[in-house]
């Protein structure tokens, strides 16, 4: 099964812990679309309509909750998880909830099959 290879990231910066897994990203061949904000979020999306989104929460719950409207898929990255925080999240619409510690090749694997759901529906 295709899969698109776009991943639009919201609020990682570079050094920043959530960085290595854009490594791992690339590193996989996926092109990655870096916002600090989620302010250019719908332009970059009609630049990459099967991109999914991946979101580190300093961007803040307003940042998410409007990530979450995208009709793409999307994944949030934690400092800490917290399973209140993880199941309204999931309620709302994403597609994964992971903290920084999981292994990049996990979240990688997460942008995997939701870029092959987004190619499905496509």
């Amino acid at each position: 099964m295709t899969h698109s290879k776009s991943v639009i990231t919201v609020g990682i910066e570079p050094g920043n812990r959530s960085s290595s897994v854009l490594a791992v990203l690339r590193g996989h061949g996926y092109q990655v679309v870096e916002l600090l904000t989620s302010d250019g979020l719908f332009p970059a999306l009609n630049r990459h309509p099967e991109a999914v989104i991946l979101v580190y929460d300093s961007a803040g719950p307003s940042a998410i909750g409007q990530l979450l409207q995208a009709s793409n898929p999307v994944i949030v990255l934690v400092d800490r998880s917290d399973f209140r925080e993880y199941y309204d999240l999931m309620c709302a619409g994403a597609f994964d909830y992971f903290d920084l510690d999981s292994d990049p090749e996990w979240i990688e694997n997460s942008v995997r099959c939701a870029s092959a759901q987004v190619a499905a529906a496509a």
